[in-house]
């Protein structure tokens, strides 16, 4: 019978090299429905293999799957979610009543201590539900028990949990001393313990942001040692959902309490990931907004701002791959462009160049005398103008008039906001900025890159502009 099982699966798996065959055989009570999903994560991918396989009449099924090393599968039958250790050459069998798996699970056969153990431990301390808390497309998941513990003072939370930490602790140190248990699966309980906790220390931040202040809030994240570095220890780390649930309570740790009513929230995490995060995590969470952001809004403006940047900084080639498979032909519109140099003078004859302002936020506009548009939008601009001015932004208004005299009548009437310049070559600068029409307005950032601003309608520009001079 395995034999035949085993060629069945062939089609839905592909063996690598030395993969050795491990079994799974279930047996669910009173069952609802047929259907077992089982997921494994690819190696070095942001990819899964997922399949199904159907209970049989007398409720059983049995199945195999190949694998090189140790890994995880993640489970799934009607409202049951739990997660199996395998090993290479494993026998498992796997039993629990439907819709009760988290407190019924019983495991029998070869790896059955291991997971018999991983169990245990869930039905524990991880039975009871979740409070999820999401912004900006990141996701974290509060135990329920604490998102009610949270009404209490600081001291009486903490209290709390650092008691079920050390009782966790306790719990794994007796099983490890008693039991021949991999030791795989030991350090996989000890971090699960690790960064439940470190979760639920913040959580108490996030459930409360909107009742506690900023000195509050500094107050609690000092006291509690919560300003931490949440860089990966190992590869194998970032494959352990309590660590990614970790990292992403980590970011919106990072954006609390600073609130804003911008519309391009993920570009403010965005920016606050890159800077205070590092390591695997950092590039994880960063490519997963590049991503979600165009998943759940259509829109490419996350990306056209910061693609090209993170795909030569990232030395993950997984989140890169995940990122342009999602785009598709889009990444093409995504370039990381270097602003062409060019020179200009000022009205007292004067020359610089573009490149003169590396290391600010410069607003090109290019006009010309008889273009009314452009003298419109400089008179109804220039409060913005004077905003932009204030954080740092460069206004560089260039003319690409042909006479030196038609440019300087045309300010002489008209009160046009920032550092107004003429173009030195005019035919090059039309030529290396595309300007058939006029007006024409380029952001160039730090870097002396094009920049680009959402192009959403309800769009905080004053925001956008900010996090570019933040950079």
């Amino acid at each position: 019978m395995r034999k035949a099982l085993l060629f069945l699966i062939l089609g839905l798996y592909f063996l690598p090299a030395n993969a050795s065959t491990t079994y799974l055989n279930f047996e669910v009570e009173a069952p609802q429905k047929t259907k077992i999903q089982i997921k494994m994560k690819k190696p070095d991918s942001e990819e899964f293999n997922i399949f199904m396989i159907d209970l049989k009449s007398d409720n059983k099924v049995s199945t195999v799957v190949e694998i090189q090393n140790a890994t995880f599968a993640d489970i799934q039958h009607d409202l049951d979610e739990f997660r199996v250790y395998l090993k290479p050459g494993d026998d498992i069998y796997i039993k629990f009543l439907a819709n009760a798996a988290q407190t019924t699970l019983s495991f029998s056969g070869k790896g059955a201590k291991d997971n018999q153990l991983l169990a245990d431990y869930e039905s524990r301390y991880k039975t009871g539900g979740h409070w999820d808390y999401e912004a900006s497309y990141i996701k974290t998941s509060v135990m329920y028990k604490n998102y009610e513990r949270s009404e209490k003072s600081p001291a009486e939370y903490y209290r709390l949990i650092g008691q079920e930490n050390q009782e966790q602790l306790a719990f794994l140190l007796e099983k490890k001393n008693k039991e021949d248990i991999s030791p795989n699966i030991i350090e996989y309980i000890s971090n699960d313990i690790k960064y439940t906790y470190e979760t639920q220390k913040i959580a108490y931040l996030i459930i409360n942001q909107k009742r506690m202040g900023p000195g509050d809030f500094e107050r609690v994240a000092n006291h509690y040692q919560l300003k931490k570095d949440a860089n990966t220890i190992s590869v194998d780390l970032m494959n352990h959902p309590a660590y990614f649930n970790y990292v992403h309570a980590y970011a919106h740790f990072l954006f609390l309490p600073k609130k804003t009513n911008s519309v391009a929230v993920e570009l403010q995490y965005y920016n606050k990931i890159d800077e205070h995060m590092s390591g695997r995590a950092k590039y994880y969470l960063l490519s997963k907004l590049i991503r979600n952001v165009y998943t759940y809004e259509g829109t490419t403006d996350l990306a056209k701002k910061k693609f090209a940047g993170l795909k030569k900084e990232c030395p993950y080639e997984e989140y890169i791959l995940a990122i342009e498979q999602l785009y598709g032909d889009l990444i093409i519109e995504m370039p990381d462009i270097d602003a062409p140099d060019f020179i200009v003078r000022d009205e007292n004859g004067i020359g610089r160049s573009l490149s003169n302002y590396r290391g600010q936020v410069v607003y090109v506009s290019f006009w010309a005398h008889w273009c009314k548009p452009c003298i419109r939008n400089f008179e109804k601009s220039v409060q913005l103008r004077a905003q932009l001015k204030k954080m740092g932004v460069v206004l560089l208004n260039v003319s690409i008039d042909d006479l030196d005299e038609q440019w300087k009548t045309a300010l002489a009437k008209h009160d046009i906001y920032g550092y107004n310049v003429i173009a030195q070559n005019v035919d090059e600068v039309k030529q290396l900025y595309g300007l058939s029409t006029l007006p024409a307005y380029y952001i160039i950032n730090k870097k002396g890159k094009f920049a680009y601003l959402s192009d959403e309608e309800n769009r905080d520009i004053l925001q956008e502009f900010r996090d570019l001079v933040n950079e």
